[in-house]
């Protein structure tokens, strides 16, 4: 018994390291609807080369797509999003406007606009983002929140204000 708990601590110890070495990566991400049932998960690991990669899950853990974030020569962020089979279904540009407010660019595997993410931070600092399609109209919003525990909460309305999911991070250490 002695022996289990110890083995028990090691690990314990073992993976609180290598969470708070890595910021996170090798975590698990639940998304649920607005009555609490689990949509899908996310895995968050990196390659070989360093880079976070995110593989998405269904509720039963059958893998529906996966994302790679590089960097281009500008310093941008670039996610490349893929189906289970390794077809890209899209990329996802990550830039900086004049006002320091993050802006994603979404893009079909032809390289057309298909709609932009804009992150804010509202007076509370929490993180604010604005969904638009590619004609500039409001698809929805997200709210990024802490809990008590450190978990990242971030609730998905519609355009018009109703939660249609959530999100759950684990605290980073």
């Amino acid at each position: 018994m002695k022996k289990n708990l110890l083995i028990l601590k090691a690990l314990l110890i073992s993976c609180f390291f290598s969470y708070g070495q890595y910021g996170g990566y090798g975590t698990e991400s639940t998304y649920s609807d607005p009555y609490g049932n689990t949509t899908a998960t996310e895995k968050k690991s990196t390659d070989w080369q360093g880079n976070p990669t995110s593989t998405y899950s269904d509720p039963y853990g059958s893998t529906i797509g996966t994302k790679k974030e590089t960097t281009d020569w500008q310093g941008n962020k670039v996610s490349t999003y893929s189906d289970p089979y390794g077809n890209t279904t899209g990329t996802a540009k990550q830039s900086t406007d004049w006002q320091g407010n993050k802006v994603k660019t979404y893009s079909d595997p032809y390289g057309n606009t298909t709609g932009t993410a804009k992150q804010t931070t509202d007076w509370q600092g929490n993180n604010v983002v604005d969904y638009n399609d590619q004609y500039g109209n409001s698809t929805g919003s997200s709210k990024t929140t802490t809990d008590w525990q450190g978990n990242k909460i971030t609730t998905y309305y519609d355009q018009y204000g109703n939660v249609t999911g959530t999100k759950k991070d684990p605290p980073k250490f």
